[in-house]
């Protein structure tokens, strides 16, 4: 049987929101020492055939056993757009103007970078993360 598969499938992958992910996630274990981290998980299908990942962001204590829900994120076979889905409190914060339960979009990689940006630098992150490094400091598990 012959090779029926066109000559140039792209391999590499762009630099996607799910990499932009990763690094963040890696980035938070680096700043606490690793005594908080965060996670990227796929956590099931999309909302819809457009959107048919579904990827969820934590951030984590080991030391407590703990895993706090930030947001979550569909996606498609294109880069973009991309929905967040975040915590109340937080989408109240960044974007108080959004009614609840309705995703913000991100049409582009800006977009998408802005709004994490304005996720990870909330106070109620900053506050969460201090709080799971003070509680794991202090040995209460």
């Amino acid at each position: 049987m012959d090779d029926l598969w066109p000559d140039h499938l792209q391999t590499v992958a762009p630099y996607s929101p799910v990499r932009i992910l990763k690094e963040q996630a890696a980035l938070l274990g680096e700043k606490t020492k690793n005594i908080v981290q965060a996670s990227l998980r796929i956590s099931g299908e999309g909302s819809s055939s457009a959107k048919p990942f579904l990827y969820s962001f934590s951030i984590d204590c080991p030391a407590l056993s703990y895993h706090y829900r930030v947001f979550s994120v569909a996606l498609g076979f294109e880069p973009y757009p991309v929905s967040f889905r975040i915590d109340g409190d937080i989408r109240k914060e960044i974007s108080p103007d959004t009614p609840e339960g309705v995703s913000l979009s991100a049409e582009s990689e800006q977009d998408f970078v802005s709004i994490l940006g304005k996720i990870l630098q909330s106070e109620k992150t900053k506050k969460i993360v201090a709080s799971l490094v003070a509680h794991a400091q202090a040995g209460e598990v």
